[in-house]
């Protein structure tokens, strides 16, 4: 139970503001309290007063005069007229009044709504302010961050589709290059090594080494730790109920307190321990890289350099051939910018068909190569 608060109420008649809820006559003019008087509390000098010095119980209003009158009165103490089950409670009177503001306003409502049908007043401007604004701007203020991540997300795929996508120009052709090259291996001896012994290999020695490690608990230790806890509670007030006699009564409600507490507890302590293994330290006749040889020209005419052939039982000294790599470009201007002469790469096939000062439409790519369309 909350405490008590002494109420005021101003004289409907005279004017006479903030008078103290336990004094029932105006001391200015000596009207008695009136039917549409309510009672509330001074914010700025709250008065705190004693359990039993509040009624128990809220005023009933007299039909004839309209004063209110302490609970356990039987006779109206401005007129002298006794109380029925007719008279109304302090709680009573405000609720027909409340009830008639709410017939009211929903009159006005429904009246407005025949005048101004299209406009559908409940669900177009009652629904959008209390509704669905509210709604938005709680989304966004509970989903910043994600709705900020999305977006920069989006803008930055919509940007790589953007550069992806090829863009259609037509080309006039000015030039040609070309460039191949050979990969080529040498069959030598290597000294290796690894975990386990190839078959061709020639072994030289071995020893245990550390292949890996395995996470091992090795004992236990005390750690230092804070914890947020509830060390009790306290009564917050949340609002005030009239209680229909002058005063008020405070509403609250119990809050846990809390503290961060420093607590200790036993944790397992770790460490790497080392696997080993046997590693094999051997010779190994084997192909490996030898160099690249490369051919280039300005001209329609590619070839290969020349290359050796792999031989089924290689001896040491014998070279292979490991990859074989080719490019064709063509160097040529757009169509509208004739002083920029760009090289585009694209395949063989298309490469050979073409001709200095052919015009062809193609798709290029942010890479640089063309397709023709």
């Amino acid at each position: 139970m909350g405490r008590k608060i002494l109420g005021y109420w101003d004289c409907e008649y005279c004017g006479t503001k903030k008078i103290r809820g336990n004094i029932k006559s105006c001391p200015n003019c000596g009207r008695p309290v009136g039917d549409n008087i309510k009672y509330y509390i001074d914010a700025r000098n709250i008065t705190y007063v004693k359990d039993e010095e509040v009624p128990k119980a809220e005023e009933w209003r007299c039909l004839y005069c309209g004063s209110y009158n302490s609970f356990d009165v039987k006779e109206c103490r401005n007129c002298g007229s006794s109380r029925s089950d007719e008279n109304k409670t302090y709680f009573q009177v405000h609720e027909s009044h409340i009830e008639s503001e709410n017939e009211r306003f929903e009159k006005e409502v429904e009246d407005y709504e025949t005048r101004y049908k299209p406009y559908d007043f409940k669900s177009s401007v009652i629904g959008a302010k209390e509704k669905i604004l509210p709604n938005i701007t709680n989304f966004i203020k509970g989903n910043s961050k994600k709705i900020i991540i999305s977006l920069i997300a989006i803008i930055t795929v919509i940007l790589l589709v953007f550069l992806l996508i090829p863009k259609e120009q037509t080309l006039v052709v000015t030039g040609f290059s070309w460039e191949r090259n050979v990969v080529i291996d040498k069959y030598q001896t290597v000294f290796d090594n690894d975990w386990y012994l190839p078959p061709t290999a020639r072994l030289r020695y071995t020893r245990e080494e550390i292949r890996s490690y395995n996470r091992e608990i090795i004992g236990y230790e005390e750690e230092t730790y804070t914890e947020r806890e509830i060390v009790g509670y306290k009564e917050v007030v949340t609002g005030h109920r009239d209680l229909g006699n002058g005063y008020f009564e405070e509403i609250t409600r119990s809050e846990p307190v809390y503290e961060y507490v420093t607590k200790t507890r036993t944790v397992p302590k770790y460490e790497n321990v080392p696997v080993y293994a046997t590693k094999y330290y051997f010779d190994i006749d084997k192909y490996v890289y030898c160099r690249t040889v490369t051919t280039s020209g300005f001209d329609k005419s590619p070839y290969w350099p020349e290359q050796p052939k792999e031989k089924t039982n290689p001896k040491i000294g014998d070279e292979r051939v490991s990859s074989r790599n080719e490019m064709y470009k063509i160097s040529a201007y757009r169509i509208e910018k004739t002083d920029t002469i760009s090289e585009y790469s694209l395949n063989y096939d298309v490469w050979n068909t073409l001709k200095e000062g052919d015009t062809i439409n193609c798709r290029v790519y942010i890479t640089g190569y063309i397709e023709i369309i």
